[in-house]
């Protein structure tokens, strides 16, 4: 699996899960079409969203809306959590910055319809 979280996928549009823990590392992102809903199942984690930095307990919650930038946070603590993504569309819907400028993460091609 090359140290990349196991995903259950359901199909194009449909719902994704996966499960990872604190060793996963995250990038800061933003999806144009998806939402996730991250859970925490062990331990602490934090997420930043729109600026704002949550800190989460085992069976708390947090819901991602499409076109917030978001991460999750290393803040030396171990975690167990599950993110559902609703309306996934995988890597095709998944941008990050690069220089300056959002790109889609299987492409790196520009997003040059949204004003970010």
């Amino acid at each position: 699996q090359n140290g990349k979280t196991p995903v259950v996928e359901t199909g194009y549009g449909g719902v994704e899960v996966a499960t990872f823990t604190h060793e996963a590392g995250q990038d800061s992102h933003m999806h144009l079409i998806s939402t996730e809903i991250y859970t925490v199942l062990e331990g602490n984690m934090t997420v930043k969203a729109a600026d704002m930095e949550i800190s989460l307990e085992p069976g708390d919650e947090v819901v991602v809306f499409p076109n917030t930038i978001h991460e999750v946070l290393d803040r030396g603590t171990t975690f167990l959590t599950r993110v559902h993504s609703i309306n996934c569309q995988g890597d095709r819907d998944k941008y990050v910055l690069r220089n300056g400028q959002w790109s889609q993460a299987l492409t790196l091609k520009r997003l040059e319809s949204v004003g970010k």
